[in-house]
């Protein structure tokens, strides 16, 4: 039996069916609460679908859920998770207006004042390390600093989980190294945060759990199971 302390998503029996395809199959599941865990595997081995799963983006044709430790329908589960987590997609939809709009915009739409705007914009431009860029259009951003903006966009939001995919495929390694500390602190902040990479080196240094997926299925390790702690990895 798994104990759900400290575990925000546990899914049981998942089946994604997308046409006549099996897209995932996963027995069992756990997601730690605050945790970063990357997501590795080839090509079309399902993670950007697992990803949208966990979004509320994507229905499994069947599937167990517990959340937060009580167990939940999967229609009740997706509206919750689509209000409470947000996907960042390799390439970020920014719109055509300054830094600090996109950056705000979720906030009007959940009716927040000009000055409670300002004010939360200012604060998460200075956390992302932005504010020089605040009056600038996005059309002259280069892709690092877009996926911040975006990065930035969502986390004004404050959810309870990330889920990043493939978002640093596309950046030099100045860039990559700002996104991935502005992860990791956004997981030691009790965000729980989960990165979709084929760039498996390129996250060890901050990840607590690994999950490898091949074929719709996850790749066990037969000593701690589904979920692999990075320390029990072995490193060239």
């Amino acid at each position: 039996m798994t104990n759900h302390t400290q575990i925000c998503v546990y899914l049981e029996r998942l089946l994604l069916v997308l046409g006549s395809r099996v897209v995932l199959k996963i027995d069992e599941l756990s997601i730690k609460q605050g945790a970063l865990t990357l997501l590795t595997g080839p090509n079309g081995s399902g993670k950007t679908s697992l990803l949208k799963v966990l979004a509320g983006l994507l229905v499994p044709r069947r599937v167990q859920i517990t959340c937060n430790g009580s167990p939940m329908g999967t229609a009740e589960a997706m509206v919750y998770w689509r209000g409470r987590h947000i996907y960042l997609h390799q390439q970020p939809y920014l719109f055509d207006t300054t830094v600090a709009e996109n950056v705000g915009y979720g906030l009007k739409l959940r009716g927040y004042g000009r000055v409670q705007r300002d004010i939360q914009i200012r604060t998460a431009l200075a956390w992302a390390r932005l504010d020089h860029l605040a009056d600038r259009p996005t059309h002259a951003l280069s892709s690092g600093e877009k996926q911040r903006v975006a990065l930035t966009r969502a986390r004004i939001l404050n959810p309870a989980a990330l889920l990043a995919d493939e978002i640093t495929s596309n950046m030099d390694s100045v860039s990559r190294e700002q996104t991935k500390s502005l992860l990791h602190d956004l997981s030691r902040s009790g965000v729980t945060v989960i990165v979709a990479s084929h760039e498996v080196g390129q996250f060890d240094d901050i990840a607590d759990e690994h999950l490898t997926l091949d074929g719709g299925q996850l790749i066990t390790d037969p000593i701690v199971g589904d979920v692999i702690p990075l320390k029990h990895q072995q490193r060239p």
